[in-house]
């Protein structure tokens, strides 16, 4: 893919970051909802000789085409819940993982990953792992958290019965 960063906004009122890159070998379409933005934006892409396609957003009546738009920055809708559904709703939040199940927004996408709570709450004891000891699970870890999953699997994996168990168990306590 042939990328140029085309643009990085800072826009202090909304305390938004947002950068954007454009394909080089094709127009790019960008849709905003702060003008200004998608001026920087059109100014910097015309600046770096790339075809560029603005569009300012209102998320009081969303664009049925949305989902045209290489990048939409709408940095503002994080401050106003009422416009989730309508972002929400623009957004195309389907896909496939890498073993091949489909989901189809993130409904599904959290359904799969409640089926095996064993494996969601292995994955939360690595991420707490290393977010207590600042270094991940080695494989010479790997008996020691099956232990701490098994203690935990009769009440269901609760997160605090994980993190008693690793504070307690040779990860935490560096005994190896």
């Amino acid at each position: 893919m042939n990328a140029v960063l085309v643009a990085v906004l800072v826009i202090p009122a909304l305390g938004a970051l947002a950068s954007v890159v454009i394909r080089s070998d094709r127009a790019g379409r960008v849709a905003g909802t702060v003008a200004a933005a998608l001026s920087l934006v059109a100014a910097n892409a015309e600046r770096n000789r790339l075809r560029i396609v603005t569009a300012l957003l209102d998320w009081q009546a969303p664009s049925p085409s949305l989902s045209g738009f290489d990048v939409v920055l709408a940095a503002d809708v994080l401050y106003e819940t009422r416009y989730a559904s309508l972002v929400a709703g623009a957004v195309d939040a389907s896909g496939t993982l890498a073993d091949g199940r489909r989901f189809r927004d993130v409904r599904d996408l959290k359904a799969i990953f409640a089926a095996n709570p064993r494996q969601l709450a292995r994955n939360l004891l690595n991420q707490l792992t290393v977010y207590s000891t600042g270094t991940p699970a080695r494989f010479s870890d790997r008996a020691e958290i099956e232990k701490m999953l098994d203690s935990c699997a009769a009440d269901g994996y609760r997160t605090r019965d994980l993190v008693h168990a690793l504070v307690r168990s040779r990860v935490f306590l560096g005994e190896n």
